[in-house]
This record gives C-alpha cells, sequence and structure tokens, in this order.
C-alpha cells in the first residue's frame, strides 16, 4: 500500500512509554520513497486501524529522506503534519485511553527539519517549544539533531459537579479529556525532544537522553476570567461545551499576584486535606519568623501561621543575621535599609501582599555565626516546613540574587508561547508538568530542597517561564484555565511538586524497603555546601516514613530492614574517577555539649557519591547474622521537645567469615589517588590455583600500593527465588514487605551470597566494599564464626 510516499507505514513494538526514539537505530528495510501516487485518506485510515489491531504502539511519520510538501488543503500544514491529524481520527480513541499499555507515540523526524519549515502552522507550534529546552555542553550533540516525538496526553481530570463544603469529601468524578492537535477530540499533544543529551552522569543528577519539552493544547476562547471559580457544569447544560474544558492561556511576562490570593482562597476553602495538620506542637518549639509589616525578626512558636521559603543560596551567599546584629533586626524597621538578596526581598513583599504578616527564611530566621543555635534549629527543620501555610519555591536561577522572575521588578520572564489557527481551531502552547521543569534547575540539585518540597502541604513555585500551584488535591498553574473550569487537574507523579511517592505511605500494601529506597537513591544525587547537614536534611523523610519502622533507624536505615538497606553500592561512574567519602561529620549533642559524629562506613551517609541498592524491595534477602544490641553512643540528643527517631552508634553481630585473595584487574604506571575506585578480582586462598570466584569494586587505598592483599569478607545474607513450596512458606502475600517467603536452611531456592568486605582498625571493623558471590562458591570456602563490631 502506498501511503504519501511509503509502501506502509512503519510501526515499532513498544512495551513502555520510553520507546526508541532513534531514527538512525530502527532496521525498518523500507524501499525508498517516492511519489505519492494519490491514495485516498481512506487507504491511510484502514493502514492505521491494522496497525492498531496488531497492537503495535510506535509510528514513524518521516524519514530522513522525505522533504516535508507544502499543503494544499488549505490549513497550510506540512504532509508530516498533515499524518498526525489523520492518525489521530483513527488510533487516538477514547477507548484507548484507560489502558496502562496506551503509550501511542509518532516520531517527527529532526528538530532541524521543523525548525527550518516555518511555512507550517504545526512545525511552528513545535519549534516555539525549543526555546525552553537546555542546550547541549559544547562539545556534545547539536541539539537541532534530536528527534521529536509526540504522544497523548491525557490530564488526570475530573468534573466538580457542585462546589463543595470544606469539610465535605470532594466530589470526583473521572472525565476524559482526549483532544488530539488537528481533530475535535478533545485531548493535547506533549512534545518530547529525544536524544537531545547523550546519557551524561554527574554528581547533581543523571542527565536523561530525553524530556518533554512542552504540550500543545487547544486555546481558551471564551474570555472567562479565571476569578469565577463557581462555574459548574449543570445536568444536561451543553450550550457553551468549550467553556467546560481545559484550555490553555496565553502568559504575561508579569506575574498577576491576586490570581495567587484566589489559588489559596479557593484551596483553603475547598480542601479540607490540605488544611496543616496539628501534631501536638508544644510552645518550647520555637522559631524566628520575619514580620514583613513591621519589617523585623520576631519569635514564634511553630503553631503560627507564616509562610516558608524554599530557595538556592548560591555560591558567594553571605550570612544575613548574626550575633551581632540579633538586637537591632529584631527591632520595628530594623530590616529597612538592609542589603537583602532579592529572592528574599521578592518574598517578603509577595507574603504581604498575599495578606498575610510571617515569612521563615534560614539565612535570616537562624543566627550564622551560632553552632548552638543553628544545631537547634536543624533539628526542627523539618517540622518548619512541614507547619508552613505555604511554601514558596524559588525555582529559577542559580542564586538568591535572582529574585522570583515577572514580580516587583525582577528580570522579565521569556516568552515562549507560540499560537496558531488550523482548520479554523487555535492552538497554544504551554511548558511542561512542574517535574520536567524542576528537573534541570539548580534548585532540585540541592540537598536541603529535597524534603523541603516533600514535606510541604502547599507550594507556590517559581519558575524562569510560569508560576505553578501544588496542593494535596489540584495543581494549578498559569497556562491553563483549570482553576477556573471545572475540569480540575488532580496531582501526579509529574504535575505536584512531591509526586505521590510519600503520598502513599499510607497505603496497606505498599512495600516500605521499596519506598525508602526509592527516596535515599535520588537524594544521593543531591549536592550539599556543608556535607556535615545530609542527615538532618533527611530526617522529615525517615520521621514522614517512621510508621512503617516502628523500631526506628541507626544511622539513617531502618532497624526493620536492616538486611536490605545494608546492601547499597555507589553508582559507578557517578561522579569522576574517584568516590568521595563523606569527611565532614554530623552535628549534634552528647550530654548537652555539641560533638561532630563521624558517619559509618556501613551507612550511604558514608559517601558523597550516589548510590544504588542491590534489591530496593529486599523480600528476597535472608539474613545469614545474628543481630545483637548496637553499641549506642551514650546521651545523644536534641532539643528535649523533640521525639528521637535515629540512634547513633555502631552495628554488632555474629557472622561467618573468609580470607580471600584480592587482585587488582588493571595496573597503574603512577599511582592513583587512595579514592580511586578500582576493580579486583577475588580468589579462594585456600585453592592452590586460587581460581577466580568473584569481582568487587572497592578503593586503590585498600591495595596499599601492592596489586594483590587478602582481604576478610564477611556474610551478610543470602538472595532467594521469591518461590514457596512445601518447605519455604508465604507467611502473608499482602504485608508490608511485599509478601514474606520463610525459606528453610539450605533451601534451593538460595542464588548467591551477599558478601561485605571488611578492615580492621582495633577492635573496630570497617566496611571496604560490598559484592555478591555464587551460592555454592561461598559454601566451598573455609569461614569461621566472628563477631563484628562494624563503624
Amino acid at each position: 500500500m502506498d501511503l504519501y510516499g511509503y509502501e506502509e507505514w512503519e510501526y515499532l513494538e513498544s512495551e513502555s512509554s520510553d520507546a526508541p526514539g532513534r531514527r538512525d537505530s530502527i532496521s525498518t528495510g523500507r524501499s525508498e520513497p517516492h511519489e505519492a501516487n494519490g491514495k485516498d485518506e481512506c487507504n491511510l485510515k484502514a493502514a492505521a486501524r491494522t496497525a492498531h489491531n496488531r497492537d503495535k504502539k510506535c509510528l514513524i511519520l518521516w524519514k530522513d529522506e522525505e522533504q516535508r510538501q507544502p499543503s494544499t488543503a488549505g490549513d497550510g500544514l506540512c504532509s508530516v503534519c498533515q499524518k498526525i491529524n489523520h492518525v489521530a481520527e483513527t488510533q487516538l480513541r477514547p477507548s484507548c485511553f484507560h489502558s496502562p499499555k496506551n503509550n501511542w507515540h509518532l516520531h517527527l523526524g529532526l528538530l532541524k527539519g521543523i525548525l527550518e519549515n516555518t511555512s507550517c502552522p504545526g512545525c511552528r507550534l513545535i519549534a516555539s517549544l525549543a526555546k525552553a529546552v537546555p542546550k547541549t555542553e559544547p562539545d556534545g550533540p547539536d541539539y537541532k539533531d534530536t528527534s521529536v516525538t509526540i504522544r497523548p496526553r491525557f490530564p488526570h481530570a475530573r468534573y466538580l459537579s457542585q462546589v463543595p463544603e470544606p469539610e465535605d469529601a470532594p466530589i470526583e468524578a473521572e472525565h476524559e479529556n482526549a483532544w488530539t492537535m488537528f481533530s475535535q477530540m478533545e485531548s493535547s499533544l506533549s512534545v518530547v525532544f529525544e536524544d537531545c543529551f547523550v546519557p551524561v552522569f554527574s554528581k547533581t543528577m543523571m542527565i536523561p537522553a530525553k524530556r518533554v519539552a512542552g504540550t500543545i493544547v487547544r486555546k481558551d476562547k471564551t474570555g472567562r476570567h479565571w476569578t469565577n471559580f463557581n462555574l459548574h457544569l449543570e445536568e444536561g447544560d451543553e450550550s457553551d461545551i468549550d467553556s467546560h474544558q481545559i484550555r490553555g492561556l496565553a502568559v504575561s511576562s508579569e506575574v498577576d499576584v491576586a490570581r495567587f490570593k484566589h489559588w489559596i482562597e479557593h484551596c483553603g476553602r475547598r480542601h479540607y486535606k490540605c488544611h496543616v495538620p496539628s501534631r501536638g506542637l508544644t510552645s518550647a518549639q520555637q522559631i524566628r519568623l520575619i514580620d514583613v509589616r513591621d519589617w523585623r525578626i520576631v519569635t514564634a512558636a511553630l503553631d503560627e501561621k507564616y509562610i516558608a521559603l524554599s530557595y538556592v543560596w548560591g555560591s558567594d551567599a553571605k550570612p544575613i543575621l548574626t550575633n551581632d546584629r540579633l538586637l537591632n533586626l529584631s527591632l520595628v524597621d530594623g530590616l529597612k535599609g538592609l542589603d537583602l538578596p532579592k529572592t528574599i526581598s521578592d518574598a517578603m513583599r509577595l507574603v504581604r501582599d498575599l495578606g498575610e504578616r510571617y515569612l521563615w527564611v534560614d539565612s535570616v530566621c537562624i543566627v550564622q555565626d551560632d553552632e548552638v543555635d543553628k544545631l537547634q534549629q536543624l533539628s526542627v527543620m523539618a517540622d518548619v516546613y512541614e507547619s508552613a501555610d505555604i511554601v514558596v519555591v524559588a525555582a529559577a536561577g542559580q542564586d538568591a540574587e535572582v529574585g522570583l522572575p515577572g514580580l516587583y521588578g525582577s528580570r522579565r520572564r521569556p516568552q515562549l508561547q507560540q499560537a496558531e489557527t488550523i482548520g479554523g481551531v487555535e492552538f497554544i502552547t504551554t511548558q511542561p508538568d512542574i517535574q520536567e521543569v524542576l528537573r534541570w534547575s539548580v534548585w532540585n540539585s540541592r540537598g536541603w530542597t529535597f524534603q523541603e518540597s516533600i514535606l510541604s502541604n502547599r507550594a507556590l513555585i517559581f519558575t524562569e517561564g510560569l508560576v505553578y500551584w501544588s496542593c494535596q488535591v489540584e495543581t494549578w498553574r498559569e497556562d491553563l484555565n483549570s482553576d477556573s473550569a471545572p475540569g480540575a487537574i488532580i496531582p501526579t507523579d509529574s504535575s505536584s511538586l512531591w509526586g505521590t511517592g510519600l503520598a502513599e505511605s499510607g497505603r496497606k500494601h505498599k512495600c516500605r524497603t521499596l519506598m525508602y529506597c526509592e527516596h535515599v537513591e535520588p537524594f544521593t544525587w543531591r549536592n550539599f555546601k556543608d556535607q556535615s547537614d545530609v542527615l538532618w536534611a533527611f530526617m522529615g523523610v525517615l520521621r514522614k516514613l517512621g510508621p512503617k519502622f516502628p523500631k526506628g533507624y541507626i544511622w539513617g536505615l531502618p532497624y526493620d530492614r536492616l538486611d536490605a538497606t545494608l546492601l547499597w553500592q555507589p553508582v559507578s561512574n557517578s561522579c569522576g574517577s574517584s568516590r568521595h567519602p563523606r569527611v565532614a561529620k554530623h552535628k549534634n549533642s552528647i550530654n548537652d555539649h555539641k560533638q561532630n559524629l563521624p558517619f559509618p562506613s556501613w551507612s550511604w551517609l558514608s559517601t558523597e557519591t550516589p548510590i544504588s541498592f542491590l534489591d530496593t524491595c529486599g523480600s528476597g534477602v535472608i539474613s545469614e547474622v545474628v543481630w545483637y544490641e548496637p553499641m549506642l553512643f551514650d546521651g545523644i540528643g536534641t532539643d528535649e521537645n523533640q521525639v528521637e527517631i535515629v540512634d547513633y552508634g555502631y552495628l554488632q553481630f555474629g557472622a561467618r567469615t573468609a580470607q580471600l585473595i584480592l587482585r587488582l584487574q588493571d595496573g597503574y604506571a603512577t599511582p592513583p589517588v587512595p579514592e580511586t575506585p578500582v576493580e579486583a578480582t577475588i580468589h579462594d586462598s585456600a585453592d592452590k590455583e586460587a581460581k577466580q570466584i568473584g569481582t568487587i569494586a572497592t578503593v586503590y587505598g585498600f591495595f596499599k600500593g601492592n596489586t594483590e592483599q587478602v582481604g576478610e569478607f564477611v556474610l551478610l545474607s543470602s538472595n532467594a527465588e521469591r518461590k514457596a513450596d512445601g518447605l519455604c512458606r508465604l507467611v502473608d502475600r499482602c504485608s508490608i514487605d511485599c509478601g514474606s517467603i520463610v525459606h528453610v536452611d539450605g533451601c534451593e531456592h538460595v542464588q548467591s551470597r551477599n558478601i561485605m568486605l571488611i578492615e580492621w582498625d582495633g577492635e573496630v571493623a570497617f566496611r571496604r566494599g560490598l559484592t555478591k558471590m555464587a551460592g555454592d562458591d561461598w559454601d566451598a570456602l573455609e569461614a569461621e564464626e566472628k563477631d563484628i563490631v562494624l563503624g
């Protein structure tokens, strides 16, 4: 069948939405394109339906050799954009939208071809989205060579049939909001730039090879103002269907604070779930706040109503509140005339214009040259963000001098939108969901902002080009009319500030170990100006997960799941040629005296390198040690009003150990630094031929300048298949640990062993590496029982 110069449509199998996007990696076996022979669009639709029935998910609309032909239909669309319309009418049917395997995506070719085709309104819409996409590094590939993919995007929306009272549960009904770009259906097209970057590891983040550049939606043409919050769909009322759809809005270069006030009032009036929970905070838990009316610093309790600021300090930030300034800044108008960073001064004015009085900012509310005050405030930092009425997130720029874009004379926001009329319908581009935008921000790379975002109850998020609202019930944004249409967008992993991870912590059957690991792993990619803050910056997450781990934590690892969470590894090639042990020490108090405690080698807190867990669920991990009571440090605590959830000390256990030979795989002409990661082979010291029985990643310093070294290995646990039989029983299929199987000693389900390389310093052992070994190889070794104190 010859369709638009092809013998037939080209489809690719895809099991996920991350289907391959590189055109040159696909072997199609098609013949070269030739002149279209006038086949009618019925053949086109028939081919699309046939492919749909074959459950294919990926359609290539353009070949490298093909030229984009101008339209003859009067709508100005090029030949490729015309195909989008035909495929949309035949493939993207509402009946497909409910399937979790709905992964339809269409390949449009390279971005440079779209940028050059300025005569096509469809190409102009897509090309405009390239403005917001970060370009590659100078020595990276040209961003114009990226592949462009579009996907149907169906917001998680609902219609509110009436305005509920605050004490009522929200009235929610699923709504199919299905439009395609050039038809009358009601969904949007998400534009994805693929191969924008080669996959790169950095300490800040692992840069993906694709990003959502934005979305093309139908533009709101009703002229309805966003303040009309009471608009709702009456039963049987179809007189103005366009007024009941989520549509795109043009965004001004300056923000409208009045709109934010309506968001806050609307949420406070209708969202019972968004009320700040009362946790019985005592008056002894004191913090400082900025009084934006009297321009001074005041002391208040955590149950005072206030707004908190989450922002980036920057490398050149200077302390604001110091001991010698505290008295003067506490006087009325004490903050006037002070040279405050633009972000902080903008936030103070915003709070006042929102009708509120108090603002919390760390650099203004914590005495920066008083270690006792800093430690006391660090211990309540999680409470500060969890108790805040609203958190203002300043996610634009690289430091605190950027300000809040579009507000009070700060830099004007870039105009990134494009509007086009196609077939009498007006379309406009909108920015990606908040998580996609934050992914590329400096704010998202900072260590403290991880828990600040997770713990916030309601957030107003300022990015370079747009302001977003994120709360427990809805998400709003300046470029969509969802705050005035009855079709509200509910929070998802991509559209809300914190995703749904910790929000699901109360789910009865959610695997607790998986939840823990899914928060630790991305947190370890974050950067800290002061590495000693790392545990304090994760304390709020640990407390949030606390009900899942009733025994508490030791150095950030849950007692209930120690066997699984001890199994972590530094991510390979995550930060150059060296691993970075965290030499900074944890700040705490022992018997009311400030102490600096070194992070233990067995905790993921001991490294600045990003880590990953060998088994993020741990359901197949079988403990091979006998746990003793840990050797805790005496007298450690925080403020007497704080509930301590983390212990500090050494682990103690009994285990089997074996002496094995380690050999460096590569020689070095010049000895590297001790922290350089190396790969070593493991050999049986009792075997005459010293056969290799495994490999391990460790550091060069372990070998002390040699190429071979004897090392002691400890058997921590075994890995078993998740299978039950007559001997190995499934205890609880729906337990908090994804089903617990009790394996008998020596069962056939065991596949491998988890062993830790240790090195002794006096009577305390320290971790030097971790690896897996085949079960039979370990069982053949000469091992002895030993009590271990692990520091």
